[in-house]
């Protein structure tokens, strides 16, 4: 029954194909549509009115070029290319150096196998033998990784290779904000020597042992031992 039913359908000929399209072009050609238009065109007109100020303006800049009039649009939209061209070159060196950021953990060179098995105070420890090597840019590292890893000990937050310090912010802001002030010190003087061109002095990575060493401290004397 549903078979014939189908064979019986009758094909559309040509003239009501005919009809269906100019009702279909009088739809479109209603005023709901034409405000569509009416943008559209507005929008391509700004652009070459953008383009063709800006090549007035370099006109101005270089006075006694003659360069005809025609090409006006042509070199306007030469140089607007230019710019988009140094945009997406900015974007893209702007999103290398943030996913580079977020890399904090693989930058420093720490590997899953050694994520899992830190230690906070294997991590002083090894601190203060860079400190008594002088070799304060690395102290610095193994002291920003023990309060990271100190702080993971706790449940404060979750080290990740991946992560960002913001991300670790955020967590610490949610579950230990006492600590949030000395981790945010702790990570902006390892970024300005690990990634900047800040020299890693003395003074500077002492005061920061001192004051994580007082945070772990504090930490035991709250019943917590630090991971061996």
């Amino acid at each position: 029954m549903e078979g014939s039913e189908l064979s019986s359908e009758r094909a559309i000929t040509p003239a009501e194909l005919a009809a269906d399209r100019e009702k279909l072009n009088e739809i479109l050609s209603g005023s709901e549509y034409e405000a569509y238009r009416t943008v559209a065109a507005e929008g391509e007109n700004a652009l070459k009115r953008l383009l063709l100020k800006l090549w007035e303006t370099i006109r101005e800049w270089l006075p006694d070029t003659a360069v005809p009039r025609t090409f006006a649009d042509v070199i306007a939209y030469a140089v607007i290319l230019g710019g988009l061209a140094l945009l997406i070159w900015l974007l893209i060196w702007i999103g290398r150096s943030l996913a580079g950021n977020r890399t904090v953990l693989r930058k420093i060179g720490l590997t899953e196998k050694e994520l899992k098995g830190a230690s906070s105070s294997r991590y002083m420890e090894q601190a203060l033998q860079a400190e008594r090597s002088f070799d304060y840019k690395e102290c610095l590292r193994y002291l920003f990784l023990a309060l990271l890893i100190y702080a993971n000990e706790r449940g404060w937050l979750r080290a990740e290779r991946w992560k960002a310090n913001g991300e670790y912010a955020l967590e610490l802001k949610a579950s230990k904000p006492e600590l949030l002030p000395l981790f945010r010190s702790t990570a902006s003087l390892f970024e300005r020597v690990w990634y900047g061109s800040m020299e890693a002095d003395r003074d500077s990575v002492v005061r920061l042992r001192l004051e994580i060493e007082a945070g772990l401290t504090a930490g035991e004397a709250d019943g917590y031992a630090t991971g061996e």
